[in-house]
């Protein structure tokens, strides 16, 4: 699996990539399909060949608005934001440019100096983090806030260093409080897109579970046991704990405070506990949906949560259709599971046009976002395929 985490814990934006394929586009003369791995970007005729090095910009990002993006008409008039388009009938996903797009600056960056030299001498430079250099962040202003870490120096010091004096000197409200659990088998939810998987992640036959993707926002609880016969109850946001109900979110509303409340999780994670005393803690991480959420794009009728990861302090994550069935007893929901032996097709293509169509939900309308896989011999081995046709109807 390629995970495209740059080493200061952010996804990638921009990052140097090579040309795997190319293919042409009908009745385009001077366009082609230039491919990244599972990317396929729109460039000019000719001005790749297989095996180049270039710098490859995700969906879902802004460029800054300096040269050499300023002198690019296309990206000017999508003003500098890099979403899924359909050119001459042929889907674009990103902006993949070659390093020479860059000496036209004054004087040439350094970055792109080294990295030339690197491969001149037959160095790999694949997968080189580009994002903070280039000044790219996210395409919508809340994901700026909801996918980075907590600004909070208090909780970035204890979180790296949870012994560190500093914690122990900040003002009690600002000890650790806001981090996001620091505990074994528990991690920020970030599937991995399959576009961004080496072309022999099709050969593994293993079924997966093949589970409906929902567009909301990643949501944790966590109830963890403590000394003499206490508990302490987390409330948490993809990136850091919310404390309380009064507590301000990117949201409208703290929709996380309301979910805990409405299915009642912390005594129903209590009830888990007193039945497996053995366990130290157990969460459930899932996605809130529906209103107040993301523009409740399925349009829901109301805000409801659906688990995704069901985790004890021993097994660690659960096999979905085990979770599925164990938190049935609890009545909470589950995000449905579509097919439970699912085998990977052998064709990319196919594949990505398996997750085009409407969403499997009763009271829902619209496009499905998509589907994420998760292995049956490895809950940990998952990866996501993201609807185009989704992203096309949603990104404009």
């Amino acid at each position: 699996m390629v995970d495209m985490i740059g080493k200061d814990g952010n996804r990638m934006l921009a990052y140097t990539e090579a040309v795997t394929n190319i293919t042409p586009i009908e009745k385009a003369d001077r366009l082609e399909a230039v491919h990244i791995n599972g990317w396929v970007c729109v460039c000019g005729k000719g001005e790749f060949q297989i095996g180049d090095i270039g710098v490859f910009f995700e969906i879902d990002s802004k460029l800054p608005e300096v040269p050499p993006f300023t002198e690019m008409p296309f990206v000017v008039s999508k003003q500098y934001r890099i979403k899924s388009q359909k050119i001459r009938g042929q889907y674009s996903q990103g902006l993949f440019l070659p390093l020479s797009a860059f000496d036209t600056i004054d004087p040439t960056p350094a970055w792109v100096t080294d990295l030339q030299n690197r491969i001149r001498l037959g160095e790999n430079v694949l997968h080189e983090d580009l994002t903070q250099t280039l000044g790219v962040t996210y395409a919508v202003p809340a994901d700026n806030i909801r996918k980075a870490p907590t600004p909070d120096k208090y909780s970035l010091v204890s979180t790296k260093h949870p012994h560190i004096i500093l914690n122990l000197l900040a003002p009690k409200k600002k000890r650790n409080r806001t981090a996001f659990p620091s505990k074994p088998f528990i991690s920020k939810s970030d599937e991995e897109r399959c576009e961004n998987l080496p072309p022999s992640f099709l050969e593994d036959k293993t079924p997966y579970r093949k589970t409906l993707k929902i567009d909301g926002t990643s949501t944790l609880f966590l109830l963890e046991r403590k000394h003499w016969h206490r508990f302490e109850f987390w409330v948490c946001s993809r990136n850091v704990r919310v404390l309380n109900d009064q507590s301000k979110t990117y949201q409208d509303s703290n929709v996380y405070w309301e979910m805990a409340k409405k299915y009642d999780i912390e005594n129903k994670l209590r009830k888990m506990l007193d039945a497996h005393p053995e366990w130290d803690y157990v969460a459930v991480q899932g996605e809130t949906a529906g209103v107040g959420c993301q523009g409740n794009p399925h349009k829901l009728p109301d805000t409801r949560f659906y688990v995704f990861n069901f985790i004890d302090s021993i097994h660690g994550r659960w096999d979905s259709v085990k979770a599925r069935d164990f938190l049935k007893n609890y009545d909470i929901l589950f995000v449905p599971i579509v097919e439970e032996n699912y085998i990977l097709p052998d064709d990319f293509e196919e594949f990505k046009l398996s997750a085009d169509g409407p969403i499997e939900l009763a009271d829902a309308s619209g496009l499905r976002e998509g589907y994420v896989y998760r292995s049956s011999a490895d809950p940990y081995k998952s990866f996501k395929n993201v609807s185009r046709k989704y992203l096309l109807k949603h990104n404009e």
